[in-house]
């Protein structure tokens, strides 16, 4: 894992629990997020992520199927909406 990633991601699951009142569940969701796109930009730094990347994550995790059984994840599944795909690392100023 990437040491300046890992931090946005502590800062975020604080920014969550303290100032969002956010479930568990809620957190773990974001945090497999984040792996994931972590993974999508090859071990790169967030702070790196550019709009064309981060639309081209939402747009890819949008369209795989959700593990609920609907065809394609929901826009309530703890990814930020669509066009607004950075929200998720600068929201509130993370």
């Amino acid at each position: 894992m990437n040491p300046s990633n890992e931090r946005l991601r502590h800062a975020y699951i604080e920014h969550l629990r303290d100032a969002r009142k956010v479930s568990e569940k809620t957190i773990d969701a974001a945090m497999r997020h984040l792996s994931e796109l972590e993974r999508f930009m090859g071990g790169k730094d967030f702070e790196g992520l550019t709009k064309s990347e981060a639309k081209a994550f939402s747009d890819r995790m949008h369209q795989r199927p959700s593990k609920a059984g609907a065809e394609t994840l929901s826009d309530s599944s703890g990814l930020p909406p669509r066009g607004d795909p950075v929200s998720m690392l600068v929201h509130d100023g993370l």
